[in-house]
């Protein structure tokens, strides 16, 4: 059951799952539960830092020994935790009373009904209080959520009679959430084009934590590699758009998009042909919800991002199913279909079947039309259960529900809860999602490896903050930027994205809108399956990324069987110290690496962090070396690159609470890997580059010894600021020879 929003009356109580009881007095107007007033309630600018009390004064039930309030917000707000204790620390919450009871304050991050989870709970102890006594938080140095909101509210829940049973103050505890200043800019526009074609370019104003914001000076000019300008644009909003054409010639052409003096950003490749092509590539996110479930915002307001500030080509929205009530999946329906544009934006329907993990775990439902059959896990929130008879639980309860559906695709994926891949049904799950701002999950691509399942790849956002396509960590549950799914279609409609889908005909991203494919001498694409075959096709792969590549691969389902010189040679005096994995698998998977490294005898001349995700992420160089930094991971990698006198001599320390080690610098040849356990953690020390390597490459290869089985053959490139792309696999059959074993 989802919360109204007004706060107004007792439908609005029950809608929050709590339960209510009648009372002698209107709850309207707060004469009998008391009445709260929240100060100041102007607008905020998101992760700024601030200070708010909210007065709670008794009503006429007066409040008994035993009783309790609860102060929540909902779980997709990464407002900062609160601390009672230390007065001069960030974030300290005071709660105090004039009355002669007592109060025992704690806080739980799922101590209220979803999605209004994150709560200050507060019992009352060795007294009472009377009515127009009061309870007051005082919230000093506090930092906002670091996304924006059309308005942002805290909930009051009380229960002056110590039963358990609670009731909302009818007051509206908010205030709205703007962007900051804008810092910088993010320009995307399509990945392929005819000679000549018409394109536009979408620009985006972004403050520090990803939010749109208004430019003060909104001049933004589109700049070729030659340095001709190709198109500029005014704006005064947080997005504008630029619309240039095509070079006259095929090849691949490359931009930076300027604004004012100091702002200047690439621009994903364009990569352009004489004549259409079988298949182009196309950009979108699969995978986020809004505040109608545990996220934040509308459904409109959800489409609307993903298609004017993320510029994405398809998205589709999912909620989790056992908050879905019949109304919301109206609401979802209708915003899908009025989205809805062939050519231009293309939505799918949508919505998570949200199981435990023992029950078959997280999985995305995508319909290729305006409805389908729904199926919820359960309609554990769903006060309407005139459907209840459809909800299908475990996962091959599912399976079966839908056996023989053509329209119907699930994609399991690792959220808060993990899909489990010991079910699988391939008819239904031809992918698999292996990145999303809760973290970059190669071990699960690795784990359907190693079971022969015959899936594609796909990255989306997962998003809670109204981002899609486009959607920034924050500080709080996600740790990642969200990623991208590269769907290779004939053209932009529902029909050919779908085909592509189901042909695992993808590739994707952590975000950048890097190019990648892979296809055989003889004409299959990723995702296909070839059967029967002697010896090992020929594999034809394509890298266009934004920047310099550190490394192509190709894997054989979990081996790394070749890795493509990029003709680099190693720096004399510079390396990257960078650490990655998880702590567990499952959803408190990060892994705080906060820590510091010294180099004796060789002078540190710069630290430069390395694939940080959000501002909270830093680097930072004491006055005598000592090189500092905050960091989390869930299976990304984050690091920090030095610039020294001489890098072939010196002893490295590197310390975190997780792991320490030291180095002699004079060892390191190529690369020196310290594991630290969990889910693929480690320390990787290694000699950066000593000039940038290409930022596309091409090439063919044949594998000299492929398996008498089905070998799973996909691409990972990934550039030197930690963007990666993955292709899906082409999935060979080699047949044994005569006499050889399977």
């Amino acid at each position: 059951m989802v919360p109204a929003r007004d706060g107004s009356d007792a439908a609005h109580l029950a809608a929050s799952g709590l339960r209510c009881s009648p009372m002698p007095y209107p709850l309207g107007d707060g004469t009998f539960i008391g009445r709260a007033r929240l100060t100041p309630d102007a607008p905020v600018v998101a992760g700024s830092i601030g200070e708010w009390s909210i007065v709670y004064t008794v009503g006429r039930s007066c409040f008994d020994d035993g009783g309790a309030l609860r102060l929540s917000w909902r779980f997709a707000s990464d407002w900062s935790e609160p601390q009672f204790t230390d007065p001069a620390a960030p974030s300290h919450l005071a709660v105090t009373t004039d009355g002669v009871a007592r109060l025992d304050l704690r806080y739980d991050a799922r101590g209220n009904v979803r999605p209004w989870m994150r709560t200050v709970r507060v019992r009352v102890v060795d007294g009472f209080l009377r009515e127009a006594e009061t309870i007051r938080f005082v919230w000093r140095q506090a930092r906002v959520q670091t996304f924006r909101e059309t308005r942002f509210r805290f909930r009051l829940f009380v229960d002056p009679f110590g039963t358990d049973l609670f009731q909302e103050v009818p007051d509206d505890l908010g205030f709205p959430v703007i962007a900051a200043a804008a810092e910088t800019i993010r320009v995307h526009g399509p990945s392929h084009a005819i000679t000549g074609d018409s394109i536009v370019y979408h620009v985006a104003f972004e403050d520090r934590w990803g939010n749109p914001a208004a430019p003060p000076d909104g001049a933004v000019t589109l700049v070729a590699e030659d340095g001709a300008s190709i198109a500029m644009a005014r704006a005064t909003e947080p997005t504008a758009t630029l619309a240039t054409h095509a070079p006259a010639h095929p090849g691949i052409a490359r931009a930076t998009a300027k604004w004012g003096d100091e702002t200047s950003v690439p621009v994903n490749p364009l990569e352009i042909s004489a004549n259409q092509p079988e298949f182009r590539p196309f950009w979108g996110d699969l995978h986020g919800q809004s505040g109608e479930t545990i996220g934040s915002g509308t459904v409109e307001e959800y489409f609307a991002y993903a298609r004017d500030v993320a510029g994405v080509d398809f998205a589709a929205h999912q909620g989790n199913d056992f908050q879905v009530t019949p109304a919301i999946w109206a609401e979802i329906r209708r915003q899908t279909a009025a989205f809805h544009a062939p050519g231009q934006f293309v939505t799918f329907l949508g919505i998570e079947w949200s199981a435990i993990t023992a029950a078959g775990g997280d999985h995305n439902v995508l319909y290729r039309g305006d409805d389908g059959p729904l199926h919820r896990t359960s309609h554990w929130q769903v006060e309407d259960r005139t459907d209840a008879t459809s909800d299908a639980y475990p996962i091959d309860a599912l399976y079966l529900a839908l056996a023989g559906f053509e329209d119907v695709m699930l994609v399991p994926h690792i959220g808060g809860r993990r899909a489990d891949l010991a079910w699988h049904d391939p008819h239904l799950e031809r992918l698999i999602e292996i990145h999303s701002c809760w973290g970059t999950f190669e071990w699960f691509r690795d784990e359907a490896m190693r079971r022969g399942l015959r899936v594609g790849f796909t990255a989306g956002s997962d998003d809670h903050k109204g981002r899609p396509g486009a959607a920034a960590p924050g500080s709080g549950s996600f740790a990642v930027r969200g990623g991208l799914t590269c769907a290779w279609a004939g053209d932009l409609t529902r029909e050919a994205l779908w085909e592509a889908l189901r042909a695992r005909r993808t590739s994707c991203t952590t975000g950048a809108r890097i190019i990648a494919r892979l296809r055989t001498g003889d004409g299959y694409w990723m995702g296909a399956e070839v059967a029967g075959q002697t010896h090992a096709p020929t594999l034809q792969a394509r890298v266009i990324g934004l920047g310099p590549l550190a490394e192509v691969t190709i894997q054989r389902g979990t081996e790394t069987v070749y890795r493509h010189d990029l003709g680099t040679r190693p720096s004399h005096n510079a390396i990257r110290v960078a650490w990655r994995g998880a702590r567990i698998l499952d959803r408190n998977r990060q892994q705080v690496w906060d820590g510091w490294l010294r180099i004796e005898g060789a002078l540190v001349r710069q630290a430069r962090g390395y694939a940080l995700d959000e501002p909270n992420e830093a680097v930072t160089v004491d006055a005598d070396g000592l090189v500092r930094w905050r960091s989390r991971t869930a299976g990304d990698e984050d690091g920090v690159d030095l610039l020294l006198d001489d890098a072939s001599r010196g002893t490295l320390t590197f310390v975190t609470d997780l792991c320490s080690f030291t180095l002699d610098l004079a060892n390191l040849v190529d690369r020196h890997e310290h594991r630290a356990g969990g889910v693929d953690r480690a320390v990787v020390v290694e000699r950066l580059p000593a000039a940038p390597g290409p930022a596309e490459v091409a090439f063919a290869w044949t594998d000299p010894s492929p398996l008498p089985q089905w070998n799973a053959y996909h691409l990972r490139a990934k550039q030197t600021d930690g963007q990666i792309a993955w292709t899906s696999p082409i999935f060979v059959e080699i047949a044994p020879r005569a006499g050889e074993a399977t």
